[in-house]
């Protein structure tokens, strides 16, 4: 009898039903109800992220943007400034190359008076009926080379006039170097020039005439005191004159 109860529950099958109740029914209500709003909240948040990121991004290209506008504002005062500058040199080269020439002027017109001046003071002198030769003028003037001197010379004739008068002018200058009396040649300060001027003329002649030949170059620590000119033909002198080293004009 017990065998038979037994074979007849195998031949049962048994289901569990969960019991559906009121606390399980809210629970997973519960559960929906928080998916549904963790999906929201998770978009917003990620949002939130993005935008935050965002703002960071935009807040350092601004701050990019604003060093780039003031390294070009610096840029460009610096290139107005630059060009200023230049524009402010070409313009100072220029009024010094026109003071340069001014002067240069002001010295030639000066030294053609001073060559008419000589030439009445020479007609009026007391030795002016005496013949001969004569040392009327000594210009110098310093030149734009230091320890370096223009001069010109002007050579007048008294008496006959029917023919021109050859000679050769040498020039020394005198003074103290090292304690000691020294004297330079007319080669020792211009090697161009050589040992003396040709002086060729019949009424008066300025010597030298070419610029180069025009220039006396010193020693630094040479103190010249006089300069000695002495004209001669075939070894005689016909005239010779001692000026004091003294100079005229201003150093453009």
């Amino acid at each position: 009898m017990a065998r038979r109860s037994y074979s007849s529950l195998r031949e049962h099958s048994v289901v569990l039903m969960p019991r559906n109740t009121p606390f399980v029914q809210g629970l997973k209500r519960l559960l929906l109800l928080a998916l549904v709003l963790a999906i929201p909240s998770a978009a917003w948040l990620g949002w939130q992220a993005g935008q935050k990121s965002q703002a960071d991004v935009v807040m350092q290209r601004d701050m990019l943007l604003t060093s780039e506008q003031r390294l070009q504002d610096e840029v460009i005062e610096q290139r107005q400034r630059l060009q200023q500058m230049d524009v402010d040199v070409r313009l100072a080269n220029e009024s010094y190359a026109e003071a340069q020439q001014l002067v240069r002027a002001m010295e030639q017109q000066l030294f053609r008076l001073q060559q008419d001046l000589a030439q009445y003071q020479g007609a009026l002198g007391s030795d002016a009926a005496t013949p001969g030769l004569r040392i009327q003028y000594f210009d110098l003037q310093p030149a734009e080379v230091p320890d370096t001197w223009r001069f010109r010379v002007m050579v007048t004739r008294i008496g006959s006039e029917t023919e021109n008068v050859t000679a050769r002018l040498e020039i020394q200058v005198h003074g103290e170097q090292d304690g000691e009396a020294v004297s330079f040649s007319l080669a020792d300060m211009n090697a161009a020039a050589g040992d003396s001027l040709s002086l060729d003329f019949r009424y008066f002649q300025v010597v030298p005439e070419a610029a180069e030949l025009a220039l006396l170059t010193l020693p630094a620590d040479f103190l010249p005191e006089t300069v000695e000119l002495r004209a001669k033909n075939n070894g005689e002198t016909l005239v010779e004159h001692r000026f004091d080293w003294t100079t005229t004009g201003v150093r453009p």
